[in-house]
């Protein structure tokens, strides 16, 4: 089962700049593999919403085609990472800034009980196996640059967790969350059935505990 939803900062500051949510999704399942994508435009640069979108879709939708052929897991995120700045390049960015782009990347792939993700950038990973061992994966890691359509990444090889039972990947603002919200709050997140749960809880969130959430807040939950 794969589900997601995004919910947007509400804070002051919000209120005194109002933004559009700069987060966007990608989540595909089938009989086979599980897909997540979660990517965070840069708040201060206008339409990075749209920048964030066109890099999701494009990243997450190589991700499902190339999981189909005979390419290798391990080489999945760096074809991935080939096909938007191959979409960049075709792109007039004469009449589109290359800066909408700024965005970061957190994606996880599930294919016969393993987990293959990455996170470039401030975003967020946790898996769990079925034995209950678990595992966290932030940005901002030495090896990964804040954005990295403009930096490279120094490495594609993703985290490799077998066994897996259940994944959550989000932009920074899952961080933002599980500091305001409690541990059963949290918790109760994996029992949910369907995005529409899910977005509904995150939305009540947010309407009964005004001000505590700074950021966009976007997760996918793979189980």
């Amino acid at each position: 089962m794969v589900i997601s939803a995004t919910t947007s900062g509400f804070t002051h500051r919000h209120l005194m700049n109002p933004k559009p949510n700069q987060d966007s999704i990608f989540a595909y399942e089938d009989e086979e593999i599980k897909i997540g994508v979660v990517c965070d435009g840069c708040g201060e640069i206008p339409m990075s919403h749209v920048g964030s979108a066109l890099v999701a879709k494009c990243f997450g939708k190589t991700l499902m085609d190339d999981s189909k052929s005979m390419f290798a897991l391990e080489e999945l995120f760096e074809r991935a990472y080939n096909a938007v700045m191959g979409m960049l390049l075709e792109l007039s960015l004469d009449y589109i800034p290359k800066e909408w782009f700024l965005t970061t990347i957190v994606a996880a792939v599930i294919r016969d009980n393993i987990c293959y993700s990455i996170c470039w950038g401030d975003g967020h990973v946790e898996t769990w196996r079925k034995n209950g061992s678990g595992g966290v994966i932030n940005g901002h890691r030495s090896v990964v640059p804040n954005y990295p359509l403009r930096d490279t990444p120094e490495t594609f090889e993703p985290e490799v967790i077998d066994n897996i039972d259940r994944v959550i990947i989000g932009s920074d603002g899952l961080l933002d969350l599980k500091k305001v919200c409690s541990f059963e709050y949290f918790e109760d997140l994996y029992n949910l059935k369907s995005s529409v749960q899910l977005q509904r809880k995150l939305n009540l969130f947010n309407y009964r505990k005004p001000m505590q959430l700074p950021d966009d807040t976007t997760l996918v939950i793979m189980k």
